[in-house]
C-alpha cells in the first residue's frame, strides 16, 4: 500500500480525538479492496508498528485523558455473521464474563503477543 499521512479529528463514540496522524492510502495492492464493505482500518498495535512513527488513536486517547485506564477490551460474539462484537476504550465491561481475569503479561511489545503453555 503506498499513501500519505494526513491529520484530523477522529470521533468514537463520544470521545473526540484531536489532532490524530493517520495514513491515507494513494495507491492499494492487488483488487482486494475494491470487494470490502469498510472504508477504513483502526489499527490497535503498539506504536511500533504505526507507518512513519505515527501517533496512534489509543496513546492519543491517552496523552488527551479521554480514557479512564490505560487498557481496551474486546467482546467478539461467538458466531460467524452475528452482531453484538465491540471494543471498550479506558475499560472492561463485566456484563461479558464470568468469574476472574487471568492478567498475564506481553512478551514482545510489537503485536500483543503473550506465551501461551496451555
Amino acid at each position: 500500500m503506498v499513501g500519505i499521512l494526513g491529520y484530523d479529528t477522529v470521533s468514537i463514540s463520544n470521545m473526540v480525538i484531536r489532532d490524530q496522524e493517520f495514513g491515507l492510502a494513494t495507491s492499494e495492492p492487488g483488487g482486494f479492496y475494491s470487494y470490502v464493505t469498510f472504508d477504513g482500518i483502526l489499527g490497535m498495535g503498539y506504536p511500533s508498528l504505526a507507518s512513519g512513527g505515527a501517533t496512534t488513536v489509543f496513546h492519543n486517547m491517552m496523552t488527551q485523558n479521554l480514557v479512564d485506564q490505560p487498557l481496551f477490551s474486546v467482546y467478539l460474539t461467538r458466531g460467524y455473521g452475528e452482531s453484538g462484537s465491540e471494543i471498550m476504550f479506558g475499560g472492561i465491561d463485566s456484563s461479558h464474563y464470568t468469574g476472574q481475569i487471568r492478567w498475564v503479561p506481553v512478551t514482545r511489545e510489537f503485536y500483543w503477543q503473550i506465551n501461551i503453555d496451555r
